[in-house]
């Protein structure tokens, strides 16, 4: 059995996603699977720690760490951010980095010069790894454009999506919270609330639905609290009942938030792969999304599509939602198309770039 180490981002940096896709994939694992995957450190998930602490894991420690350990036959960075870690990388050792997004090079309007820069410089250590994964078609076309690497060394290993619990959680509120916040079609929105997002075509988009159709419209936010001024643009057009905010999900929240909405909108402009999409498909919701960046190749034909900058579009997708005919057909379609995406698969594809090591 051939020994990888798995390099996962430092919890002090409070990053939910890359947690969960590391625990995910490890998860994935089979006692007879011809490659031993190990974690050099666990990606459980923290508060952010403070400027500091991140600076001194990221330029000493967590690399002192790499230098003394023996990652077997292969060192795997399962975060681009933390590419630098292959430089610490000893011995005749395979390199491999995971690339999720490229987006700060691409739409850098939520960071200074600085940041962007020093994002830069973490990236550009990918040109030391034998092997890159990307998430989807669209960040492998990225990584060439932006960093001038070559295609061939880049393989398209899309993430999984899991089913999901069955049964309601009895250890959350999330449903009451829900219930007694908003009315109406529930939309569902998750994440951050980076420009990149674009959560500020929701509101009008809503509001349209909600003029044309007459029924009531709410948003249900998980994730990052919004700004003042878009909550408060979202209580101005469609009033106290038209939205509620969970803020930051536990993986049993997450479950309930699903099952409390009744389609998920993913709005954003740039998305490396769009985790949201396959997770609603997978639990039955109908998905609109933005045909922008990896979201169509993410949700395939099962999903509805709208112009990210047209809130008069996104009001039309909402009002086919309605249709019951079209809804099921969504549902249906969403669902088979996300089983294909599975961690086992995931974890699967990664071996096969393994092997050229076996």
């Amino acid at each position: 059995m051939v020994e990888v180490t798995w390099y996962p981002a430092h919890p002090c940096y409070g990053d939910v996603s890359m947690a969960r896709y590391a625990n995910l994939l490890m998860g994935a694992q089979e006692a007879d699977d011809p490659f031993d995957c190990r974690f050099a450190i666990p990606p459980t998930y923290r508060e952010r720690g403070s400027r500091f602490e991140r600076l001194l894991m990221r330029k000493f420690l967590y690399p002192l760490q790499v230098s003394a350990s023996s990652p077997g036959k292969i060192a795997h960075v399962l975060d681009h951010s933390w590419a630098h870690l292959l430089t610490s990388v000893r011995g005749n050792v395979a390199k491999v980095v995971t690339v999720h997004d490229l987006i700060p090079l691409r739409d850098p309007c939520d960071l200074t010069g600085a940041q962007v820069e020093r994002f830069r410089g973490w990236v550009r250590h990918l040109e030391n790894a034998d092997a890159i994964i990307s998430v989807s078609d669209y960040t492998k076309r990225e990584v060439t454009e932006l960093l001038g690497i070559s295609p061939e060394k880049i393989f398209v290993v899309p993430n999984g999506a899991d089913a999901g619990s069955v049964e309601p959680s009895v250890t959350t509120n999330v449903g009451e919270r829900v219930k007694k916040g908003v009315s109406g079609l529930r939309v569902g929105s998750l994440g951050s609330t980076l420009k990149r997002k674009n959560l500020e075509v929701l509101p009008e988009a809503l509001a349209k639905f909600a003029e044309a159709t007459g029924e009531p419209v709410s948003l249900v936010r998980g994730g990052e609290m919004l700004p003042r001024a878009l909550r408060d643009r979202f209580l101005a057009l469609l009033g106290p009942q038209g939205l509620v905010e969970l803020g930051r999900l536990s993986n049993h929240e997450l479950e309930d938030f699903y099952r409390c909405v009744d389609v998920v909108v993913v709005p954003s402009k740039f998305e490396g792969f769009g985790l949201p999409v396959l997770e609603a498909m997978r639990r039955r919701k109908p998905v609109i999304a933005a045909a922008s960046s990896s979201l169509p190749e993410v949700g395939g034909e099962a999903a509805v599509y709208f112009d990210p900058d047209s809130p008069e579009e996104l009001a039309l997708a909402l009002e086919k939602v309605l249709d019951p005919e079209r809804r099921q057909e969504l549902v249906d379609l969403g669902e088979a198309w996300a089983r294909q995406f599975t961690w086992r698969r995931s974890l699967e594809g990664l071996y096969q770039v393994y092997q050229q090591w076996d």
